[in-house]
């Protein structure tokens, strides 16, 4: 059983939005930004102190889109 939730993923259609909307709202900063081909996404981390950490991203224009998606699900879903 899981006893605590380390991050929680949040698709966004636009990451440099998603990102404002964090800082502008929550007044946090972005800690990490990287841009993952091999997993078709853009990703930033916003900084929220003591709380599970949220992960934006962003599809890759090119990226195998929704189908990527179902199989990163799948995946987390069998290592739970």
């Amino acid at each position: 059983m899981t006893k605590h939730v380390d991050h929680i993923g949040m698709l966004v259609s636009n990451i440099n939005e998603g990102t404002k909307l964090c800082k502008d709202c929550f007044g946090v900063r972005i800690t990490k930004f990287e841009i993952l081909p091999e997993r078709g996404v853009k990703v930033a981390l916003p900084s929220f102190a003591h709380v599970a950490n949220l992960e934006l991203l962003e599809p890759l224009p090119d990226a195998l889109w929704p189908g990527c998606w179902k199989t990163e699900a799948r995946a987390f879903a069998t290592s739970l």
